[in-house]
């Protein structure tokens, strides 16, 4: 597993890049010694342990704009645990949080700014474990409201937008008062909606919304 530290020169003059103080440590810490340890900030002032680590591969330049600062350049030190550490996983909802925030952050960026750290990105992504809970559901619940639906969304009214590879119209069992925050495994609290219907409800979960899969809901408890 690798993780990348970017180090912010703090010059950008050639002969300050790699051997300006920290960045000569990091650069010569397979033979100077010295331990690295990483430590990950994915929520303000929560700091999440990695492990230690080692370099990876050989250190890079590379430019980057930064807020206040313009591009400019910066150390890039690929990191990995080393081989006597193990991968600790790292909640998904953290992950997913992180990754709203960035994206909120990035909307309110000009679409000039945008466009040069888009071109800046180095095509390889990076990569961890994360976990998740899972809920083991009902699946004579989920098979009774798929069957019922008859292939038609619950919410929009309409068809199914493709079939599966077994040839059955492809809808999605949506639990209307979230699993997650308490909701039941019933027939009274289970929907079949389209995918897009189905996002729409975890990204909105509008009010009018609801109370449409509600009632549809609680009429199909009754059959």
């Amino acid at each position: 597993m690798y993780f990348c530290a970017a180090i912010v020169c703090r010059f950008i003059l050639p002969q300050t890049s790699f051997t300006y103080k920290q960045n000569k440590t990091v650069l010569e810490s397979k033979t100077n010694g010295v331990s690295l340890f990483l430590f990950e900030v994915l929520q303000p002032k929560n700091y999440i342990y990695r492990g230690e680590v080692e370099l990876a591969d050989t250190p890079y330049m590379s430019r980057q704009i930064q807020k206040g600062m313009g591009e400019r350049e910066v150390c890039i030190f690929p990191l990995r645990l080393k081989l006597s550490e193990s991968a600790a996983g790292i909640d998904l909802d953290i992950l997913n949080e992180r990754e709203e925030q960035l994206t909120e952050k990035a909307n309110k960026e000009k679409f000039s700014n945008v466009k040069e750290k888009a071109k800046l990105a180095s095509g390889k992504p990076g990569n961890r474990i994360a976990y998740s809970t899972v809920y083991e559901r009902n699946i004579y619940v989920k098979n009774y409201v798929l069957r019922l639906a008859k292939g038609v969304c619950q919410l929009c009214n309409v068809q199914a937008p493709f079939n599966d590879k077994k040839g059955n119209p492809y809808l999605e069992v949506h639990h209307i008062d979230w699993l997650s925050k308490g909701g039941h495994d019933t027939i009274e609290n289970a929907v079949a909606l389209c995918p897009n219907c189905h996002r729409k409800m975890h990204i909105n979960d509008e009010a009018s919304d609801v109370m449409i899969l509600k009632n549809k809901a609680i009429l199909q408890g009754k059959l």
